[in-house]
């Protein structure tokens, strides 16, 4: 019993919640792997000026285009190799949506909509009519 209130104590200490029967204090979160894979940060650069603000009394951030931020490479010990991110970042582009049956959409990442330029999807449906 001792025990579980050290590593109870532990876990709060750290700013988990052990009382949450639901919560997988073991995993980490999607969107956790997802903001490291995403970030130069963790390849060991500092990364200035990606948002700004219109005036000191607005509070709303505005983000600012790539093109704009300010790099310093390797100011810090790196987490994610620059083989590694770069290859994420690759299959990042070319993100594929889940679908219920097997097969792969043989169109994927090639056929863009004519208007506004998004990508197109295959979608099939038993219960379409005709002019769907």
């Amino acid at each position: 019993m001792r025990s579980y209130s050290l590593t109870m104590m532990s876990a709060i200490s750290q700013g988990r919640n052990p009382a949450n029967k639901n919560s997988r204090l073991d995993r980490w979160c999607t969107e956790t792997v997802i903001d490291i894979l995403e970030h130069p940060e963790y390849i060991g650069h500092t990364v200035n000026f990606r948002t700004r603000r219109k005036s000191y009394k607005n509070k709303r951030k505005i983000e600012n285009p790539k093109e704009d931020w300010l790099i310093f490479e390797n100011t810090h010990e790196p987490i994610v190799t620059q083989q590694e991110f770069e290859l994420v970042q690759e299959m990042r582009k070319n993100k594929r949506r889940n679908q219920k049956q097997e097969t792969v959409n043989p169109f994927s990442g090639i056929c863009f909509c004519a208007d506004c330029g998004k990508k197109l999807y295959l979608c099939r449906s038993r219960s379409l009519s005709e002019d769907q």
